[in-house]
C-alpha cells in the first residue's frame, strides 16, 4: 500500500493490541477511505457496523472539494493472508490479500490526490491513528489546502467555493447544515419536502450514496419526469463512483416497461392513439353539444380528470369516484348529483374504445406492472428507492413504488414540494398506504437562487395550498430564507412579433457559457418555435428531454415539465398568451393556479440570471 502513489496509511499503535470494534489502520487513497482490519476470521455484522461507525466519527463533517463528505465514503476492508478462506463474509465489506490490494483500493476516483493527503493529515490531527512512511520517500510538492473544508470554515465560504467550481460540482453540493439528514436513520418510509431550491434532491443523492455503501442490493432513483433520473446519475457518479453500478436511474414509466418486458409481458403505451381515443369518446357522448360540455367545454379538463383523478388513482367503480375528494380541482367542484355520472360515462366510453383498439395509456402501463408485482413480487426488492418530484407521481405510481422497495429501515425516501406540482389533482402519501409519521423533514432554506431571482419568484401568485405531502402544514417559497446574494432579473415586454429578436439579443449579451443556459416554455409547440429561432441564428441547441446532466455547449430548450428538478445559471422564460387565461369558466380557477405553479417552477430553475419575455396580453 505504501508503494502506491497518492496512498496514505495510518496505523493505530500498538497494532497488536487494537481493541475489538476498531480498525487496525485507515487507508486514504483516490479510491476513498478504508477502515482496515487484519484478520484470519470473518467479523460479525455488528462488529463491522461498529468499526465503520467509529471510523466515520473521526471524519464527521469533514468535506473535500465542495461535495464529498469523507465520512460517507468509508468502507470496511478485511486484509487476510494469501489463501485464507473466511467462509461467509458480510457482502458489504471488501476482502483482499496482498495480491488484490491494487484492485481493491486503487481503482475509481473518489478523492483527488491533494484531497487524500489533507484527509490523512486531518485523521492524524484528530485521532490515535498515525501515518506510516517509507524510509526513503520522494519529496512531494506542498499541497494546497483550499479543497479541504473543516468545520471551522464558515458555511458561506464553502458555498462560495462551490459556486466558483463547475456547475456539475454545484449540483451535488451538500450544505453542511444538511449533513444530519444524510446520516439520519428511518425505520420506515421517510419524506423530505420544502420549497424550490432548498436542496431536497441533493440530500437524496447523498443519502442514496450512503445507503449504497452500507448495503449490498440494488438501489433505484426514479421520478414521474422521465428525463430527470438521467440528470441525477451524472452528479451521483462524482459522489460515489465505486457503487454506481448498483444504482439505477430511470423514470417510473420506463422502469415499468422494462420490468414487464423482463417478465415476458411487454406493454407499449401510446399517448397519441390514446388521445385520439378520448376525442372519439368525447364525440360519442355528445361532445361540445352534450351535458358534460355544458359544465366545462374544454376536453383538456376532462382528459386530466380521467388521467389523474380516475385512472391515476386506480378507480374502477363509480361509487369510489362519487365519494372522491377532488383535491386540486376545487374550482369546479362537481357537487351536483347529475355531474359525476356524466364524467364517468366519458371515462367508460374511452376505456371501451381503448380495449377494442388495444390502446394502452400511461396509467395502463403502471397498473399492469403493479398487478404483475402483486402476483409475483421482486426477489430481492430494492435496498432503497428514492422518488424525486413525488408530488407529480400518480397515486397508482406510488402504489407501484411501494411494491418494489424493501420493508427495511432507510429503504424508501419521498422527495417533493406540493407548490411545484405541475399536473392537476392531488393526494396524500397516506392514501397510498405510507405512514411517514415522525419520519418527515421540511427544509426552508433556499440554496439555489440568488437574491434577486428568489425575490422575483416569491412575488408569483402561486396559491399557498402547499402541504407537506401528507396533509400537514408545509412551507411555501415566500417563507423560505435565501443564502446567496446578487443575481439579476431582466424583463422585456412587447408584441409577439418582436419576442424572438428580443430573446436572441438578450442571449447574445450574456457572458455565460451556452451550455449553462436554458429556455423554458409552456408547451412543446412553444419549445419548437424557440428551437427554430435559435438554430436560425446559428446558436447550438439541445432538447431538455435529451439532457442527462453532463455538459454540452448548447442552449437547453424544453417545457416546464421537462425542466422539473433541474437548475441552470441562466434561464430565459418566454411568457405568451395562454399562460394565465382569464376566468371564463369555473374550471379556469384550477387552470390559473396550475399555470402559476408552472411559472414558479420555471423561474426557480435560474441560479444567477433570469430573463422574462412577456408578450402583450399574456399576463
Amino acid at each position: 500500500m505504501l508503494m502506491e502513489r497518492g496512498a496514505h496509511l495510518l496505523l493505530r499503535d500498538p497494532i497488536v493490541n487494537v481493541p475489538a470494534g476498531r480498525a487496525h489502520a485507515l487507508l486514504v487513497s483516490r479510491g476513498g477511505v478504508f477502515a482496515l482490519v487484519f484478520t484470519t476470521s470473518a467479523p460479525t455484522r455488528q462488529t463491522i457496523d461498529t468499526i465503520r461507525g467509529r471510523a466515520q466519527r473521526v471524519l464527521d463533517r469533514l468535506a473535500v472539494g465542495s461535495n464529498v463528505f469523507v465520512a460517507n465514503t468509508i468502507r470496511v476492508a478485511l486484509i487476510v493472508p494469501v489463501g485464507t478462506d473466511l467462509g461467509h463474509v458480510d457482502p458489504r465489506v471488501i476482502v483482499a490479500d496482498e495480491r488484490g490490494v491494487r484492485r481493491a483500493f486503487f481503482t475509481g476516483r473518489v478523492l483527488e490526490q491533494r484531497d487524500a493527503e489533507q484527509v490523512a493529515k486531518s485523521i492524524a490531527d484528530k485521532s490515535e491513528y498515525r501515518p506510516v512512511h517509507l524510509a526513503v520517500a520522494a519529496t512531494s510538492p506542498a499541497v494546497e489546502e483550499e479543497g479541504l473544508f473543516e468545520e471551522a470554515d464558515t458555511i458561506s465560504d464553502q458555498r462560495e467555493r462551490a459556486l466558483s467550481e463547475p456547475l456539475l460540482t454545484w449540483l451535488s453540493f451538500l450544505d453542511p447544515d444538511q449533513f444530519a439528514l444524510v446520516r439520519a436513520n428511518y425505520n420506515g418510509p421517510a419524506r423530505i419536502s420544502g420549497p424550490a431550491g432548498t436542496g431536497k434532491t441533493v440530500v437524496a443523492l447523498h443519502r442514496l450514496a450512503r445507503i449504497a455503501r452500507e448495503s449490498t442490493g440494488k438501489l433505484l432513483m426514479t421520478s414521474f419526469v422521465r428525463s430527470l433520473p438521467a440528470c441525477h446519475r451524472t452528479p451521483f457518479m462524482r459522489l460515489a463512483p465505486e457503487v454506481a453500478d448498483r444504482v439505477e436511474f430511470i423514470g417510473l414509466h420506463a422502469w415499468a416497461s422494462q420490468f414487464l418486458r423482463g417478465r415476458g409481458k411487454p406493454m407499449r403505451m401510446e399517448p397519441t392513439r390514446a388521445r385520439t381515443a378520448l376525442s372519439l369518446a368525447w364525440s360519442h357522448v355528445g361532445g361540445e353539444n352534450g351535458a358534460l360540455a355544458g359544465i366545462e367545454p374544454n376536453l383538456e379538463y376532462w382528459a386530466d380528470e380521467i388521467d389523474r383523478l380516475i385512472k391515476g388513482r386506480g378507480i374502477t367503480e363509480f361509487d369510489d369516484y362519487k365519494a372522491l375528494v377532488r383535491t386540486g380541482r376545487e374550482g369546479l367542484p362537481l357537487r351536483r348529483e347529475d355531474q359525476r355520472p356524466l364524467v364517468w360515462q366519458l371515462f367508460k366510453e374511452y376505456e371501451k374504445i381503448c380495449r377494442k383498439r388495444e390502446i394502452h395509456d400511461a396509467n395502463d402501463l403502471i397498473d399492469a406492472a403493479l398487478a404483475e408485482l402483486r402476483q409475483r413480487p421482486l426477489d430481492p426488492p430494492y435496498a432503497m428507492v428514492a422518488v424525486d418530484e413525488v408530488q407529480d407521481v400518480t397515486l397508482l405510481g406510488l402504489r407501484l413504488i411501494g411494491q418494489i422497495a424493501a420493508s427495511t429501515p432507510n429503504s424508501l425516501l419521498f422527495v417533493g414540494d406540493g407548490q411545484q406540482q405541475v399536473y392537476p389533482g392531488g393526494w396524500r402519501l397516506s392514501d397510498a398506504g405510507f405512514d411517514i409519521h415522525s419520519r418527515s423533514e421540511t427544509l426552508d432554506v433556499n440554496y439555489r437562487n440568488r437574491a434577486a431571482i428568489l425575490a422575483y419568484a416569491k412575488g408569483i401568485d402561486a396559491r399557498n395550498a402547499v402541504d407537506d405531502l401528507d396533509g400537514g402544514a408545509g412551507v411555501a417559497l415566500r417563507d423560505a430564507r435565501g443564502v446567496l446574494d446578487g443575481g439579476h432579473v431582466d424583463e422585456w415586454q412587447g408584441p409577439d412579433d418582436q419576442l424572438d429578436a428580443a430573446l436572441i439579443a438578450a442571449l447574445r449579451t450574456l457572458t455565460v457559457p451556452r451550455g449553462h443556459i436554458a429556455v423554458i416554455t409552456r408547451t412543446n409547440t412553444e419549445a419548437n418555435r424557440f428551437l427554430r429561432v435559435l438554430k436560425t441564428d446559428g446558436i447550438a441547441t439541445q432538447l431538455l428531454e435529451d439532457y442527462d446532466g453532463s455538459y454540452v455547449n448548447a442552449v437547453k430548450v424544453g417545457t416546464v415539465q421537462r425542466a422539473k428538478g433541474l437548475e441552470f445559471p441562466a434561464v430565459f422564460r418566454p411568457v405568451l398568451p395562454g399562460e394565465r387565461p382569464r376566468r371564463r369558466t369555473a374550471s379556469q380557477q384550477d387552470a390559473d393556479e396550475l399555470a402559476a405553479r408552472r411559472q414558479l417552477v420555471a423561474v426557480t430553475r435560474a441560479r444567477d440570471y433570469l430573463w422574462l419575455g412577456i408578450v402583450d396580453g399574456a399576463l
